[in-house]
């Protein structure tokens, strides 16, 4: 027998009434993000690093606290060596994110959180139009989180030319700028680097960040439902729950 959908048809027809009020304010916060000022791309770019990285956080302690089949002392340790690996990693962004204007840090930050908890909850609420056989709401919700990204993504771009341009001006006025950047190929237009001039340290971090994936063993286990809801914390409440402080 079937099992019932986790959310009944009032309550997601209750949400069908007020998700495009939900569309409007993550486009409002993108916009906002892009209005911040200096940085802003820089943090956008860390942040989307923590994002990455707290769902791989997540997925290492829940698998070492509820294994799906008994591990080995080897096992345990490479487990607990990535969790160790993570929170380092997690430290140099809190380290990285404190070089920029606190207005920009907090503007960014918050209205990235926001974001990201709205589309999340529209993402959610398609899953559950298709759970209830709601096709018409469904495929308006896709198209609308389509054109989202699409606005998202313009204004990463934004943000992007914003750095070239401060290149782009004479060199003693960049050498003012809070931060100034190369520009990775135009393929990803969302990665900015740090140029290794004074700092050696930071572009050495950078260049371990890039690679740590494919520098660390890979263990295997399913995603499971706890990795899946805390993908959901914002950067803020990441660090509580992991013991970061903040």
């Amino acid at each position: 027998m079937p099992s019932s959908p986790a959310t009944s048809k009032v309550e997601v027809q209750e949400h069908l009434k007020r998700w495009r009020l939900d569309a409007a304010r993550v486009q409002k916060l993108w916009d906002r993000i892009g209005r911040a000022g200096p940085g802003a791309g820089e943090v956008v770019e860390i942040l989307d690093w923590v994002a990455e990285k707290q769902v791989e956080l997540t997925r290492e302690k829940d698998a070492l606290a509820h294994p799906q089949k008994e591990l080995t002392r080897e096992e345990r340790l490479a487990i607990a060596t990535h969790i160790e690996h993570y929170r380092d990693t997690l430290e140099r962004y809190e380290d990285e994110l404190d070089e920029y204007p606190h207005d920009v840090r907090d503007t960014v930050e918050r209205a990235y959180e926001e974001a990201r908890d709205l589309v999340e909850d529209l993402v959610e609420l398609r899953e559950d139009c298709e759970e209830h056989e709601l096709k018409n709401s469904a495929r308006e919700i896709t198209a609308e989180l389509h054109r989202l990204n699409q606005h998202a993504e313009q204004i990463r771009s934004m943000l992007v030319l914003d750095v070239q341009m401060s290149q782009a001006s004479d060199p003693s006025d960049r050498e003012a700028l809070p931060s100034h950047r190369q520009i990775s190929p135009p393929h990803r237009p969302r990665r900015i680097i740090r140029p290794p001039e004074g700092r050696e340290a930071r572009r050495a971090a950078y260049l371990a960040r890039k690679n740590e994936r494919s520098g660390l063993a890979q263990v295997s286990y399913p995603e499971n439902a706890l990795a899946k809801s805390h993908s959901r914390l914002g950067y803020r409440q990441m660090r509580r729950y992991f013991n970061f402080g903040y």
